[in-house]
């Protein structure tokens, strides 16, 4: 069913990895055209109109000040940037890792390697050399491109301490350098020397780029170990990105406010690609900072943005923070990363006059979106999802959900679920779906049916409306859920009771060992402004709700902050490692 690909040593393998039978399936839903084509057709389109706009806090983080760009000067730049690469011997299919932070340059970089057919590796700059090594070897990259400083640290350094490490790493390019070292090439001064783009032209008349092509190996978001990489080409990109321009109501004249680190499905796909398609424009954000993020949405009269829920509950909870911030352009939030609560929901509706839209994605090509045109209704966006897949008379405005198919799998039985209320595992295929991980054909038998749907590990349930539209309610990821003297217990379900209990900044439930019952239920809890709280009345404020008995916490543990990753996901492994 699925291509046995990416086994064998890098020269041989050949970058697309979609069978004829997908490609004739979705053509319909793909663009057929590659990220460059893309980006050229919007610069013809939008020449002089304002594109790029780097954090204004850059010198705070990293060198440089802050630039911004219409759409013809990134041109110039993409050109420039493209042809230095080639005359570095850098070529199609070429792996590239790209460690960078969230300012001008790493779009750059993107645009450029898509021009030339490379195949793009992305880091977020907080990882370390041992996850640079592991992922880097794997891959076998050629190149690493990123910049000599990032708060405290030399990358530059860093990254040339880790070439013996990397036997396919040749050479190594970094943005901030004032002259070309031994080991590294200074992006910087061989841009400048860039005058036309004869070297260019050259290249691609003799270097065809398909869009099935691979455009980055992504990474999932694995606590320990090997993460895998997410293969994914130019027309998955595409849909993934359509599909969410639907969804947020992104136009030409959008003015989009990105903290998403560029590196995955939420920077690519929800940021990135869109930009692009749309002509949009893009404002940076880096090291999440909360003031410069409400400072950036008045300064860039922002209308459309996103932020991990935790931010947006943040906020309501302390809205003298909003008092001297101009939010009045602001129209739309996407959030997404972590379950919503109605209560988040509904208040920045009713307050602010701003819509959420409920995002659930994934790397490998997840993807539904809770807007306010599929689900108009405050309660039911919090809870729910359109059924993409089960659903095909409704959502019809998400274009590219026509050609996604989906199932619940039972988690006990492992039969399909048609039912509403009974939980199951979601699996998935479609015109978004990965063919695959990077080079992992023991696990690509395992995470694929014999059908080829994915199993994303997700467990949801089938909500039906008193219309007859279909829902799918998020429960947990399978590997989260709590199982109690023999009941499943969602943790998320518990933390959005909490939202509105003042006592809690943050909070997070997870599992830990118990010789009677299994598992019993422990409450993690960031204090709001050094207010203490206790179980006793987490318990009372979760029995006003009505919540059934077997859902409390049995542990109350304090703690300064939650561990997150890059976009916010809290990470339950780490939690329950403590016990």
């Amino acid at each position: 069913m699925h291509v046995g690909y990416l086994v064998k040593k890098l020269t041989e393998i050949k970058m697309i990895l979609e069978t004829q039978e997908r490609i004739q399936e979705y053509s319909s839903y793909w663009q057929n055209k590659t990220v460059d084509e893309i980006f050229t057709e919007t610069v013809n389109k939008y020449k002089n109109k304002k594109a790029l706009v780097d954090p204004f806090n850059r010198e705070d983080f990293t060198l440089g000040k802050p630039q911004q760009f219409t759409f013809a000067e990134l041109e110039k730049k993409v050109i420039q940037l493209a042809t230095v690469l080639i005359n570095n011997g850098i070529k199609k299919d070429d792996i590239v890792g790209v460690y960078l932070p969230n300012i001008h340059e790493l779009p750059l970089t993107l645009l450029a390697l898509a021009k030339i057919g490379a195949i793009a590796s992305p880091y977020p700059p907080q990882i370390r050399e041992l996850g640079l090594i592991k992922m880097g070897a794997f891959t076998e990259i050629k190149t690493i491109i990123t910049l000599k400083q990032f708060k405290d640290r030399n990358l530059v350094e860093l990254t040339n301490s880790i070439k013996k490490d990397i036997p396919s790493l040749q050479v190594i390019f970094a943005f901030g350098l004032n002259q070309n070292l031994k080991e590294t090439i200074s992006l910087d001064t061989e841009i400048e020397k860039i005058t036309d783009n004869n070297v260019i032209k050259e290249y691609q008349n003799n270097n065809s780029i398909d869009p099935n092509d691979i455009f980055s190996i992504c990474w999932t978001s694995g606590t320990t170990g090997m993460p895998k990489g997410v293969p994914r080409s130019h027309n998955l990109w595409s849909a993934l990105a359509l599909a969410s321009i639907d969804g947020a109501d992104i136009k030409p004249e959008t003015n989009f406010l990105n903290p998403f680190p560029i590196v995955n499905m939420a920077g690519i796909g929800g940021a990135f690609i869109p930009w692009i398609f749309t002509g949009c424009k893009m404002v940076m954000h880096q090291s999440f900072d909360l003031q410069v993020y409400l400072q950036q949405i008045s300064k860039e009269k922002i209308s459309y943005t996103v932020a991990p829920p935790t931010i947006l509950n943040l906020l309501l909870k302390n809205e003298a923070i909003l008092d001297n911030t101009d939010i009045t352009t602001l129209k739309t939030i996407g959030s997404g990363s972590a379950p919503l609560s109605h209560w988040m929901i509904k208040s920045w509706k009713e307050k602010y006059n701003i819509d959420i839209t409920n995002f659930f994605g994934s790397n490998e090509g997840s993807c539904f979106i809770g807007d306010p045109k599929s689900i108009p209704d405050l309660e039911k966006r919090a809870l729910y999802f359109p059924a993409f897949g089960l659903d095909k008379k409704n959502f019809n405005h998400i274009k590219v959900q026509r050609g996604i198919e989906s199932k619940l799998i039972s988690l006990t039985t492992k039969k399909p679920v048609t039912k509403t209320g009974i939980e199951g595992e979601l699996y998935l295929k479609g015109p978004l779906i990965i063919t695959g991980y990077y080079k992992s054909p023991e696990t690509n038998k395992k995470v694929f049916d014999d059908e080829g749907y994915f199993k994303t590990g997700d467990v949801f349930r089938i909500v039906e409306d008193e219309k007859g539209i279909k829902y799918y309610e998020f429960i947990e990821r399978d590997k989260d859920i709590i199982i109690r003297g023999g009941f499943n217990i969602s943790p998320t379900t518990i933390e959005n009771l909490l939202q509105d209990f003042n006592k809690i900044k943050e909070c997070a439930i997870v599992g830990y060992p118990d010789s009677v019952l299994g598992e019993k239920i422990a409450l993690f809890v960031v204090k709001n402004q050094d207010i203490d709280t206790t179980l006793k009345e987490v318990i009372t404020h979760l029995k006003s709700k009505k919540i059934a008995s077997y859902k409390l916490p049995e542990k109350l543990i304090t703690i300064n902050e939650l561990p997150k990753n890059a976009v916010g996901k809290i990470l339950r492994k780490e939690l329950r490692a403590k016990f």
